[in-house]
């Protein structure tokens, strides 16, 4: 039996090229966090939304 246990994609092209607005969808959705978006993204910021 052979077994291979791979993470997923890294994803496509530089990350600081990646439009705000695709980030911020991925932030509603629940794709990525403040936390997660302030690491992968520096410099980029969103202000909370009300609901």
């Amino acid at each position: 039996m052979v077994s291979f246990r791979l993470s997923g994609a890294g994803g496509y092209g530089d990350p600081a090229a990646r439009d705000l607005e695709k980030i911020r969808e991925d932030l509603k959705d629940g794709y990525m966090t403040p936390a997660g978006i302030e690491r992968d993204y520096p410099g980029v910021a969103f202000e909370a939304e009300e609901d």
